[in-house]
């Protein structure tokens, strides 16, 4: 048994018996494909002569290299004439020669180049599925049956229908493909990544240096979330009690955001409060700021109102959502955090918390006699009213 490749084979036979005079033995070889005889063994035919006195004669068989992916490969040397006299052991004319298999007759699998791209693709809609094609080269030798298996690993196998699977290449078939499924979901993500390995080739087949593939799911379902504001949850709120103890009082309006969907990332949420002190008046506007930390499903914060605002119970406030940004934490290219329906909500100050506006009722002053004291002295009684409740005032 030898190996191609341009090696030197000796080819012994031996004399039995007498060793009186020259003799000449001649020899072929044959094999099942004659064809590939010429070309795998020379010389294909040819003579050891021994001299008088000599036993074992000797000649050279050259097993030729080539290129070409071969299985293992049988041939037979057969003795055939002699000159000069003597008679073959007919029990012992004939010899082999086997040439191990060469050059991957098998083949060698690997991802063909189009399967190499670093491919990316979008969730499909629900209902429906996004098709991942891949394709398989079966190089050099192409005998026999042979398969090799898949195996998928990624962030998240359930976006896919199938994470295995065995590619059958039959005789003399060169290329074969396989196809991954896409799954829909409702789940905002981010990108998921998905990793294909190519192993346990069957039949004699080699794996080649690619056997690696990926591909990516792009962000989907809005992982950064949909933002907008709490119905009933926004309110104007005044520290009543240091109004009622003389003392400046604290006004805010209270914002609570809602965070639906993904909760990926830390975003800021741009709010903007507009101040109308009549609803004739030109409005003072001011932009405020509101994070909301990854993970969490709301934010809320109260903004700080100035003090040079005077409150009338026909004030209002206008508040209104203006943009969102991710500010920190993971991110998601090319898929940013959204404002919903409920971004703008109006707020009026009520006559509980408006600053107090003081006049004279029309019927304010009245002559009053106190019968009751010494002398029935006069007094003068003045009513003054006030609209805006909040706080003491003098």
């Amino acid at each position: 048994s030898v190996a191609t490749g341009n090696t030197a084979l000796q080819l012994s036979v031996q004399r039995d018996g007498g060793v009186f005079g020259n003799v000449t033995v001649f020899f072929d070889i044959f094999g099942a494909e004659q064809s590939r005889i010429h070309t795998d063994i020379l010389p294909t035919q040819g003579s050891i002569t021994f001299v008088q006195g000599q036993r074992v004669g000797t000649t050279n068989l050259n097993i030729v290299a080539d290129d070409t992916p071969e299985v293992e490969e049988m041939f037979y040397v057969r003795l055939t004439q002699l000159s000069g006299g003597g008679r073959f052991n007919t029990s012992n004319v004939n010899t082999t020669i086997t040439i191990r298999p060469h050059n991957n007759p098998h083949g060698v699998i690997s991802f063909s180049s189009f399967s190499l791209l670093l491919r990316s693709f979008s969730e499909p809609a629900v209902g429906g599925t996004t098709n991942v094609p891949f394709s398989l080269a079966r190089t050099d030798g192409l005998f026999g049956n042979v398969s090799v298996s898949w195996q998928v690993t990624g962030t998240k196998l359930s976006d896919v229908d199938k994470t295995s699977g065995v590619v059958y290449f039959p005789e003399g078939q060169s290329t074969a493909s396989f196809s991954i499924n896409i799954l829909p979901d409702a789940t905002p993500e981010l990108r998921a990544d998905f990793f294909v390995q190519l192993g346990s080739p069957t039949g004699g087949a080699l794996l080649g240096s690619n056997v690696f593939s990926n591909f990516s799911v792009l962000p989907n379902d809005v992982p950064h979330g949909e933002f907008q504001l709490v119905p009933g949850s926004q309110a104007v709120v005044v520290n009543r009690s240091l109004a009622n103890s003389g003392a400046p009082s604290g006004r805010y309006i209270t914002v609570q955001v809602a965070r639906s969907l993904g909760l990926v990332g830390d975003i800021t949420v741009s709010v903007n409060v507009t101040f109308w002190e009549t609803p004739s008046h030109q409005p003072a506007s001011s932009a405020f700021f509101l994070l909301a930390p990854a993970g969490q499903s709301s934010a809320s914060d109260t903004i700080p109102i100035s003090s040079t605002f005077f409150f009338q119970p026909t004030s209002r406030f206008t508040m209104e959502l203006s943009d969102v940004k991710v500010t920190g934490g993971a991110t998601a290219p090319g898929n940013p955090p959204i404002l919903g329906s409920n971004v703008r909500d109006t707020l009026t100050v009520t006559e509980l918390d408006s600053n107090s506006v003081c006049s004279f009722s029309s019927n304010s002053l009245q002559l009053a006699i106190n019968d009751s004291a010494p002398g029935g002295s006069p007094n003068i009684m003045a009513t003054v009213m006030r609209t805006g409740l909040l706080g003491q005032v003098s």
